[in-house]
């Protein structure tokens, strides 16, 4: 018995993510351009083979291959169970990389398993993001409340873009978030909406900020954004995608405001020069009655 996998193909076959089907005779029958790039291993290098542990070596976290029978599609061929497992796979240059794994039973019209479908992506950003993370909680430099880089960080970074600025030139931008009327909003509603409030923004700034910048809780009612790579109107189409991104957040029936000042190092700025100038756009923004960005 033959699986049709061509139905699949038009939708699966530029994935970014790794995907490979294994037949009732366990052989290797598909595998997309992102089951090629994750692992190096082409196509042709692969299909058809029967599946084992020689041909794909999988790893538990603490290094153990495993034997053919342990991998996650042989267990969903022989218990019909869908899983989902985070596991490591070694790749063409022998290294070792984190996948998350998912795989599906395959079943025929009698509901007979026919094979098994497996999906899997490289999840070491998201494992160095930990590990980093991790190591920030160690280093005190995450607040309590939000979760996210707390000022001690965010002035570590600011003095590591200031040397890369310095010696190669390579432009940066603060961008300080402030929540409109928070003081008032809190005496009105209380210290449990100051708190959600906080969590709340601080989880959506983490969403919606590029790889490439770095973000924190700077103090009271104040966060802030480090931009790289960025001129004046690309710092402002940021601030104005933040703002819109921003302005749909509700914390228990009420929604929130925010301003926004900003500022790009110059030759002649120190770090405390270019946060004093921000922070002076950041007051322009509160006393303006129709533009709550300043730049």
């Amino acid at each position: 018995m033959q699986i049709n996998y061509k139905i699949f193909e038009n939708i699966i076959k530029s994935m970014e993510l790794g995907i490979y089907i294994l037949d009732w005779k366990k052989e290797i029958v598909y595998w997309n351009k992102g089951a090629e790039k994750i692992t190096g291993i082409t196509k042709d290098e692969i299909v058809g083979n029967k599946f084992k542990e020689e041909l794909l070596k999988y790893s538990d976290k603490n290094g153990n291959f495993l034997n053919t029978l342990e991998t996650p599609s042989m267990k969903t061929i022989a218990d019909g169970r869908e899983r989902i497992e985070k596991l490591y796979i070694q790749i063409k240059n022998k290294e070792r990389i984190p996948i998350e794994v998912q795989v599906y039973p395959l079943k025929n019209e009698e509901n007979q398993i026919i094979g098994a479908f497996e999906v899997f992506i490289d999840i070491s950003e998201e494992e160095r993001l930990k590990e980093e993370y991790e190591k920030l909680k160690r280093d005190a430099f995450i607040d309590d409340l939000t979760g996210i880089p707390n000022k001690k960080y965010i002035n570590k970074k600011l003095r590591e873009l200031y040397d890369d600025y310095k010696r190669y030139k390579l432009d940066f931008s603060v961008l300080f978030l402030k929540i409109k009327n928070f003081n008032s909003l809190v005496e009105k509603n209380g210290k449990v909406f100051s708190e959600k409030a906080l969590k709340q923004v601080a989880k959506k700034i983490s969403s919606i900020t590029r790889s490439s910048d770095f973000f924190g809780f700077w103090e009271g009612n104040t966060f802030i954004l480090i931009l790289r790579f960025v001129n004046n109107t690309q710092v402002l189409e940021i601030a104005n995608r933040f703002n819109s991104n921003l302005k749909n957040i509700e914390i228990d029936e009420t929604k929130l405001e925010f301003l926004f000042g900003g500022s790009i190092i110059t030759e002649e700025d120190t770090i405390e020069t270019l946060l004093e100038k921000a922070e002076k756009k950041l007051l322009e923004s509160e006393t303006d009655k129709y533009e709550n960005i300043k730049l």
